[in-house]
């Protein structure tokens, strides 16, 4: 009688994983989904943007100077973990990089692309197309806020690269963004 007990329990452990694994395959979704900002359109009033979801709409796109997917920051001073920032993007070469400046843009280094704004194009750049106030006005810019950008021109999130969890975070949603969305989800 044991003998029989143990042969069941034996039969029901082995089979568990079974039953788990066709359940997730029949009803489970393995999707990584990463927010669309700004469904309803850009929420800073100044900017009269009728885009739904907000997008990147820059002259600099019509004109092939900016390439998507894209990262977008305003440089400030030293960047306490750049060499951790640096190995996240070194691990993505196919997203290209911005600096955004306020005036002459300086010569272009490595991967980084300068993009120089005089003061009212550089306002209206940080504030209207990539919302870097999120939802105010700014004067200023945010040093080492990145800005990313999908290939359809949605911002998909800011990071701020000072801290070393928002580094981790930006190389786990680059991962998604690039491997794993779709091109065309749309979020609520």
């Amino acid at each position: 009688m044991k003998r029989v007990q143990k042969t069941v329990v034996l039969i029901v452990v082995l089979m568990a994983p079974v039953f788990v694994f066709l359940f997730l395959k029949r009803f489970g979704t393995n999707q990584f989904v990463l927010p669309v900002y700004y469904p309803e359109g850009n929420p800073v009033l100044v900017c009269k943007d009728t885009l739904a979801p907000h997008r990147l709409t820059s002259v600099l796109l019509v004109n092939n100077i900016i390439k998507l997917p894209a990262l977008f920051y305003v440089p400030g001073g030293e960047l306490p973990y750049y060499s951790d920032l640096e190995n996240v993007l070194a691990k993505y070469p196919q997203v290209n990089i911005y600096s955004v400046h306020r005036g002459e843009a300086p010569a272009a280094g490595s991967r980084v692309v300068p993009l120089g704004f005089i003061d009212e194009s550089f306002l209206e750049f940080i504030n209207c197309q990539l919302v870097l106030g999120e939802n105010r006005w700014l004067n200023e810019a945010i040093p080492y806020k990145y800005v990313l950008a999908d290939r359809e021109a949605r911002i998909r999130g800011y990071f701020s690269c000072t801290e070393l969890d928002e580094i981790e975070r930006l190389d786990t949603e680059l991962d998604i963004l690039l491997n794993y969305t779709l091109p065309t989800d749309e979020t609520k």
